[in-house]
């Protein structure tokens, strides 16, 4: 490694997220940088608006979020008035960049340089790693069929980032996601449903307690699931969508809808399901859909948005009656405190994880596979 490998690296918990200047059209590319180093690659199409609903769009796994359907229609929203998100997953697109770190050199007086392979997920389940030899660039087919949850750690920074930004209200996010990139997208939301504010000692509390009736996934107004998929990436396991959207879909009762083509009848069986499990009793209350897109055939995923489709119609829509009409907490500046996960694992014990510390403005990394269900 040369010699201005150290200065590279940014510190843990403050990622880069600097872009340049707005390219016309009100886009600027972006570069977000993940807790475990891997530089994401971006573009943000801020809104006029500094109060506007955020849209994150979570393109499919093995793709790139520059496809010209998705482009065209985080356009679309943004015309409305949406600052809109996209970014290139992990190993995917342009963001195959990652900062791997340096361990310590007793010889040279060198301090060890926390990188990506200082993981041990990413160690054990991204080909390329040996003890003497730290890629500086990686891609989505070294990814084993267990990583993928890993991914997660992509959205959770993309979240900060959009949480540090004046233009728009990262309280009021909205999720797009399609094919296994909305699973992805659906794995991270259950996750911040387990998320909680730790609050300080006080009357009742002399060791403090965690804000459980405030769970950071409240920031989520609305989800718009394109074609999502039963599986992630090239694992072969199936995951149950609609016990892992329970808590965000039925408990928490966030807007969300499932299109798929008319003639797909796997991705309309699962949109189905989904709708039957969620269904809410309350009528005042917006229940999970699923939406056949007529005309659409096979087609899936971003094919939906084809103009020739009725389906961006249809979720502007939708988001024109959801996003933003669910109370929730204000984003907090990143440094305020201190944040836990709290889940029941397999042997049905409650535990709390340290989910990110105070002065970070990410949360820790994680395997996220506790939220598959």
């Amino acid at each position: 490694m040369d010699s201005n490998a150290q200065a590279q690296i940014k510190p843990k918990g403050q990622p880069d997220t600097k872009g340049a200047p707005a390219k016309e059209g009100g886009v600027r590319p972006v570069d977000i940088v993940t807790v475990d180093r891997v530089e994401l690659k971006g573009k943000f199409y801020p809104s006029t608006r500094p109060d506007a609903p955020c849209v994150m769009m979570l393109h499919a796994l093995g793709e790139s979020s520059s496809n010209k359907e998705w482009t065209n229609f985080a356009k679309k929203l943004q015309e409305k008035g949406y600052a809109v998100l996209t970014f290139d997953f992990r190993g995917h697109g342009d963001s195959t960049t990652v900062q791997p770190g340096m361990p310590a050199n007793v010889q040279k007086g060198q301090q060890p340089v926390r990188g990506f392979w200082d993981e041990t997920l990413n160690q054990q389940n991204v080909k390329g790693y040996v003890a003497t030899k730290r890629p500086t660039e990686i891609r989505h087919e070294q990814f084993s069929t267990n990583y993928w949850t890993v991914l997660c750690n992509d959205i959770a920074a993309a979240k900060a980032f959009l949480d540090q930004q004046p233009d728009c209200d990262a309280s009021n996010l909205v999720l797009i996601g399609a094919e296994d990139g909305a699973t992805l997208g659906a794995l991270w939301l259950n996750s911040e449903f387990h998320r909680f504010r730790f609050l300080q000692p006080a009357a009742g509390f002399p060791k403090g307690a965690l804000d459980v009736q405030n769970p950071e996934g409240l920031a989520a107004s609305a989800c718009v699931w394109l074609t999502i998929s039963p599986k992630l990436g090239t694992s072969k396991s199936v995951i149950s969508v609609p016990r892992m959207l329970e808590k965000p879909g039925k408990q928490y009762k966030v807007p969300m809808v499932f299109y798929y083509g008319e003639g797909d009848s796997k991705g309309g069986d699962l949109a189905k399901s989904c709708e039957k499990f969620l269904a809410l009793k309350d009528k005042k209350d917006i229940s999970p859909k699923a939406v056949k897109i007529d005309g659409a055939e096979k087609l899936a995923g971003k094919k939906l948005l084809l103009e020739s489709l009725s389906t961006s119609g249809q979720i502007l829509k939708f988001l024109e009656n959801t996003a933003g009409t669910r109370p929730a907490p204000k984003t907090r500046k990143p440094a305020d405190d201190n944040f836990y996960w709290q889940f029941t694992d397999t042997t049905n014990v409650n535990r709390q994880i340290v989910a990110r510390k105070k002065g970070s403005s990410v949360p820790e990394f994680a395997g996220y596979s506790t939220f598959l269900k």
